[in-house]
């Protein structure tokens, strides 16, 4: 019979070997994490909603939200459990592979900080875009001066840097206390 394994700050839902067994291949994963995976189990094996030891409420309930979660954050095993196709309209990670797609050679920001900062403009947001959103160490990175009222209508993926806001030249290597000024052509700079 499954349960919970709890460990601190975590709890992973456990399945019994016969349990195991009924699991396909494509979702087996040897327990199951609280916050996404456990809907695989339950995709699988919606018998487990009716457990009060693992879910608590209806489980209808527990079912349309294992139902809606799989298709959120694990699109390929939704459709394989359903034969439905998850699109972007319906799945969280569809439309996120969508936008990724889309803006793969834009600037996309990947960090921001608001005018608390030193060193940025009041009503700003310092941000620092990479191509594509992509992180990593060897990655081009560029650092913009945006509206912050511009900026909090980003997507729920990202801001997209559209050509109009403003590059800070050599950022990342300015002193904390540093002030920003803007050259007469409007463009900013850093002095300190």
């Amino acid at each position: 019979m499954a349960y919970w394994r709890n460990e601190p700050g975590h709890n992973w839902l456990v399945l019994n070997g016969e349990e195991t067994a009924l699991m396909p291949a494509f979702a087996r994963r040897p327990d199951y994490e609280e916050d996404t995976e456990w809907v695989l189990a339950v995709m699988a094996l919606p018998e487990l909603a009716n457990d009060p030891k693992l879910f608590i409420g209806p489980a209808e309930t527990t079912l349309e939200m294992a139902r809606t979660r799989c298709r959120d954050w694990y699109p390929d095993e939704y459709e394989k459990f359903t034969g439905e196709k998850a699109m972007p309209e319906n799945s969280f990670k569809r439309a996120e592979e969508a936008f990724d797609t889309a803006n793969a050679k834009n600037w996309v920001v990947v960090a921001a900080s608001g005018d608390w900062k030193p060193g940025v403009p009041a009503g700003y947001v310092e941000a620092i875009a990479a191509l594509g959103g992509v992180r990593g160490q060897d990655v081009q990175e560029r650092t913009f001066y945006i509206l912050k009222e511009e900026y909090d209508q980003r997507s729920r993926f990202g801001y997209i840097i559209r050509g109009h806001e403003e590059e800070v030249p050599n950022r990342s290597n300015v002193a904390v206390n540093s002030q920003p000024f803007k050259t007469e052509e409007g463009q900013y700079g850093i002095e300190g």
